[in-house]
């Protein structure tokens, strides 16, 4: 539970509310989409190497600054945002 709380932080989500947080987890929860996925994945890795930019602080614009409603199966952007430049 700390570490989640430490992510929270690092990441800057913990400027949400909890009901924000709780609601932007279920949604992204929800996305199958594997291509949506593996931007996130990526994502995730270049915060934790250390590769703090502000798209990987999940701070920028585009596709991935609004995580996705649970029936949005959109393909996720090529753009800076997902990770996946």
């Amino acid at each position: 539970q700390s570490q989640l709380g430490e992510l929270v932080e690092a990441t800057g989500a913990d400027a949400l509310t909890i009901e924000e947080l709780a609601g932007a987890l279920l949604s992204i929860a929800a996305v199958t989409d594997p291509q949506r996925r593996e931007a996130w994945r990526k994502r995730g890795a270049a915060f934790f190497s250390g590769e703090r930019t502000e798209q990987a602080a999940g701070r920028g614009a585009g596709d991935n600054a609004q995580p996705a409603a649970p029936h949005d199966q959109r393909p996720s952007s090529l753009g800076p945002a997902t990770g996946a430049a």
